[in-house]
């Protein structure tokens, strides 16, 4: 199954033909642990290197665990699949601060689209990966104890992004993603976002626009927790997965064409 539609594909890489492509970032942040954050930094890494292979991808892992580095590494080496291009963060830099992240990223030029895979704290990294990024993925469960970290990591970038006036907050991106959800059709999926959007709207009205929301859906599904293992993505060892991760690698791909 090809999970990104071929218009997109072919969209994407003839800028970068024609170098006229924008460089994206895209980083993934929680301030919980054990919502998918590196799950879904996996795909979407393996998705666009798959697919948009021509942008010379990154993954950059600034979760000290290095969950994503492992994930990758076991693939290439494992299977043949296309060239892994990843680096732990605290294996190239020697402080973490601000310019340190902002130097290093600087360095990185060639690749055009990164992949940030932060660990779950509000951390100098978590801070300023997001401010360096153009999407920002915030996964969520629908419980209450996640939608309540959910709701302080979307205050965290209120303040460090949308009312920060040295940044042009309209330039930014924010989505919140249903991830570990027990929904498998249609229905169950929507209902479940309207649960999610109920409960962060009520708390945080600035955040009530559909805009905020994703609608891409990771679930439960074991293929999920054994992919790390495996170092195969959930679709390659489940095909029930296939709609969930072609909802994000498509979405994904929609976001980079509007930016460009």
């Amino acid at each position: 199954m090809n999970i990104v539609r071929k218009d997109k594909v072919k969209e994407i890489n003839l800028l970068i033909d024609k170098s006229k492509f924008t460089p994206i970032s895209i980083c993934i942040m929680s301030l919980k642990g054990g919502v998918s954050k590196t799950t879904i930094a996996n795909h979407l890494y393996t998705g666009i290197n798959t697919y948009l292979g021509k942008s010379y991808p990154l993954l950059l892992d600034f979760d000290l665990r290095n969950q994503s580095n492992k994930f990758n590494s076991h693939r290439q080496s494992v299977f043949d699949f296309p060239e892994i291009n990843n680096a732990s963060f605290n294996e190239v830099v020697d402080e973490v601060t601000p310019k340190a992240i902002v130097d290093l990223l600087g360095n990185l030029n060639e690749h055009l689209i990164k992949v940030f895979d932060n660990s779950a704290n509000d951390s100098t990294a978590a801070r300023t990966t997001a401010q360096c990024s153009d999407i920002i993925y915030i996964p969520t469960s629908d419980t209450a104890n996640d939608l309540d970290i959910t709701c302080e990591t979307l205050q965290l970038l209120e303040e460090i992004i949308l009312n920060n006036p040295n940044l042009d907050s309209s330039s930014y991106t924010i989505k919140v993603i249903p991830a570990r959800i027990r929904a498998y059709n249609g229905i169950q999926k929507i209902n479940k976002l309207k649960k999610i959007k109920a409960y962060i709207s009520e708390r945080l009205p600035q955040f009530a626009d559909d805009s905020y929301y994703s609608k891409a859906f990771i679930t439960d599904r074991v293929a999920y927790h054994d992919n790390l293992i495996t170092g195969k993505c959930a679709h390659e060892i489940d095909p029930k997965c296939e709609i969930d991760v072609k909802s994000l690698i498509d979405e994904v791909a929609e976001l980079i064409i509007d930016k460009q």
